[in-house]
């Protein structure tokens, strides 16, 4: 197709009726972007003609001669319903044609000195070429000349891998079609088959739950509250230290110290060996074992104790620092976690999770093999494509299978679940109901144990303190007098060592200072970064925030 339009692009200009005439030989192939200058009306249509000639395209061997063109190329960039091809002879001939495509021919008529080849539903990207085999006394010269007999067997082979590559585009096809439907339909049965548990109250639905809750252990609350981080969940370790102060198995003393102009407070613990330890839980035997002598026992030594007394700040550095320590907590609270999702929760969701999983990756397999070794036209943005869109659809069912999962409680812990939810968001909002819920002073400690365990220690001891103020207490007093308040402020940063991931600093009345550092720190943060579960505390957090909104 010859390319010299270009020279008289400048004079021509939409709505012109003239008929240009381009002459020019084509050189380096052929090009497309043919640019037609005449308007067609909504309703109505006009007929484009485009004359060119090919030269060529045809091969002249001893005994036949071979037209064969490519009508179509693969690089056409829009699909086609119609397409009529009309070659014709000068002279009737006998020939025989062979038209391939991966659309759909819907004719191919062969007349004396005629053949047309009708072809439609052709895609963009898929080819249309035709062969035509006639004898050689019909032309009486070519360019292209082979001084030999025509290869019939070659042809034949030839046909035949190009109607395998035609049953296997079809085959192809349906296979995509049978992915795609056998995937929606099996993605339908998984969520289906995701136990139900209507008695589960939405964030919005809950009502205010000023009630302590006693039914069950802090433990126990802490796995109600998500299956994912329950006895492992640093933020219950700090909740049981301070639950533990509360009920006097721990002192907890403040020390008022002055550095440069600001009052810093340190706050000692030491163990009350007059308390009957036997009432305890082992969770909370382990804690009371882990933070006093740096070990994981339910067996209270009465002698182990005696005498400790050590600032509560430090001891948790120092505990950071024992890396075997942190990794058998881990280790222990983890496999426990994992029992208490079976006796909590529904068992069957992480069964439809490997349904699920196995499925995906059946389907995903059916998809690569077909893609790679069935389809005869593979494209590799086809590929990137599906393979984006079914990770999207990936993605957004796991989040529906996790979201289900985090609240799928067996029937009878329900009421206590909502019970338990109720008062996390009494918590959450207490600033704002305080004067229809008012707080009693003793309760204040027990109340903010419970807020530890949510992870919103640091946001009501704030306003617990805030409301004192606005009572007249003094800070100095406030810290001094009601040290788990102050410890209740900072326990982000007690639980951050508790995970290992802390950095070196001192408590204060205006948090705690870093300080310190040099490469070896760094290492040892690292090799505990490597197998603690902080980032995924993290995103838990956020994921059960989310089944709540």
């Amino acid at each position: 197709m010859v390319m010299s339009f270009e020279k008289i692009h400048s004079s021509l200009s939409n709505g012109m009726n003239n008929v240009h005439s381009i002459n020019e030989e084509v050189k380096d192939g052929y090009r497309k972007n043919i640019k037609v200058y005449s308007p067609v009306k909504k309703d109505n249509s006009k007929y484009v003609k485009y004359v060119y000639t090919i030269k060529d395209a045809t091969t002249l061997y001893n005994d036949y001669a071979e037209f064969y063109w490519n009508f179509l190329g693969k690089d056409w960039e829009c699909s086609i319903n119609n397409l009529d091809i009309n070659i014709k002879f000068d002279k009737g001939l006998d020939k025989n044609v062979f038209p391939h495509t991966y659309g759909t021919i819907d004719k191919v008529d062969i007349g004396s000195n005629y053949i047309r080849i009708t072809a439609g539903h052709i895609s963009s990207g898929i080819a249309l070429d035709a062969r035509v085999v006639f004898p050689s006394s019909y032309i009486s010269n070519a360019s292209k000349i082979i001084n030999e007999k025509y290869d019939f067997n070659t042809l034949n082979k030839i046909e035949e891998k190009m109607a395998l590559n035609r049953k296997n585009y079809d085959l192809s096809n349906k296979i995509y079609f049978v992915i795609v439907i056998s995937a929606i339909i099996w993605c339908i049965f998984v969520v289906t088959k995701i136990p139900k548990n209507k008695g589960i109250k939405k964030y919005k639905e809950l009502e205010h739950n000023p009630e302590l809750l006693n039914n069950y252990s802090l433990a126990d609350y802490s796995c109600m509250n998500t299956q994912y981080l329950g006895y492992s969940n640093t933020n219950l370790l700090m909740a049981t230290i301070l639950d533990l102060a509360n009920k006097k198995y721990i002192k907890m003393e403040a020390l008022k110290k002055v550095d440069k102009h600001k009052d810093k407070y340190e706050y000692y613990i030491s163990a009350d060996i007059s308390k009957d330890f036997n009432k305890l839980t082992d969770y909370e035997k382990n804690i009371l074992n882990y933070i006093f002598n740096k070990k994981l026992s339910n067996e209270i030594v009465i002698s182990d104790f005696e005498g400790q007394r050590f600032e509560l700040n430090d001891r948790f550095k120092d505990i950071s620092k024992d890396y075997k320590l942190g990794q058998k907590f881990n280790t222990k609270y983890s496999k426990i976690d994992s029992d208490k999702i079976k006796e909590f929760y529904d068992v069957t969701t992480n069964n439809i999770w490997k349904m699920f999983c196995i499925g995906v990756l059946v389907l995903a397999l059916i998809f690569c093999i077909t893609t790679f070794c069935i389809n005869p036209v593979t494209e590799k943005f086809i590929v990137i494509f599906i393979g984006i869109f079914v990770s999207i659809i990936y993605l957004v069912l796991s989040s529906i299978i996790i979201y289900s999962s985090g609240v799928k409680l067996k029937d009878e812990y329900t009421a206590e679940y909502n019970k338990l939810q109720g008062l996390k968001k009494y918590l959450n909002d207490y600033s704002l109901i305080k004067e229809k819920y008012p707080i009693e002073l003793v309760l204040w400690e027990r109340y903010l144990v419970f807020a530890t365990m949510f992870g919103i220690a640091e946001k009501v001891a704030k306003e617990f303190k805030e409301e004192l103020l606005a009572n007249g207490y003094d800070e100095d007093y406030i810290n001094t007098m009601y040290p788990m308040i102050y410890v209740g402020m900072h326990t982000n940063t007690y639980t951050s060592y508790a995970s290992g991931n802390g950095s070196s600093g001192s408590s204060s009345s205006g948090g705690y200072s870093g300080g310190g550092g040099g490469g070896r720190r760094w290492r040892r943060r690292w090799r505990r970064w490597r197998w603690r579960w902080s980032f995924l505390k993290k995103c838990i957090k956020i994921c059960n925030k989310c089944k709540l909104i």
